[in-house]
């Protein structure tokens, strides 16, 4: 670890504690400072960065190299239907038929993907990411963004509340992580 230089050049005689205290004190007033000196996009923004770097740790950090072959999570029942429904949203636009019916389940009649947990909107944000790298990549990176958005909303709510960034930003990751 090294020591910072105002505790390094501090006089003989005085509490290295002390010292240290103050210049954590220090840190903190200059982070305050620079929360309240943002415009309030600008603080929204960081906010959401900051919440979409915890989820990259969290939740990709041992597979981030390997988006496209292995799932963020535990990679059960669950994941591969969203990532089949991802799948076959993209199919379905790309070939002209309708993404809420599919045909081949309960045939000959169909069936109506409206009643299922299925997930459309999401189909249609990952399209780009889906067209480019393939619906598991696209399960994996609207999973990493639908915990930062998570912790973004309750930010809002926070500040709103509270008009406070970083007591915000603490009620944010306390609720998503």
């Amino acid at each position: 670890m090294t020591i910072p230089p105002e505790v390094a050049a501090h006089e003989p005689g005085t509490d290295t504690a002390v010292v240290i205290d103050e210049a954590r004190d220090n840190l903190l007033d200059r982070l305050r400072a620079w929360g309240r000196g943002l415009p309030g996009w600008a603080r929204g923004l960081v906010a959401f960065l900051l919440y979409l770097v915890a989820a990259i740790v969290i939740w990709a950090g041992p597979i981030i190299t390997q988006l496209r072959v292995r799932y963020v999570g535990s990679g059960r029942t669950d994941a591969k239907f969203f990532q089949w429904a991802v799948g076959w949203v993209h199919w379905a636009l790309t070939h002209h038929v309708d993404p809420l019916y599919m045909p081949k389940i309960f045939t000959p009649d169909g069936m109506s993907l409206a009643w299922t947990t299925f997930i459309p909107g999401g189909g249609l944000v990952m399209f780009p990411v889906e067209s480019l790298f393939g619906s598991l990549a696209a399960v994996n990176v609207l999973l990493l963004l639908a915990s930062a958005l998570a912790c973004w909303a309750v930010y809002l709510v926070c500040h709103r509340l509270t008009h406070a960034f970083w007591p915000s930003i603490a009620g944010g990751y306390l609720f998503g992580y």
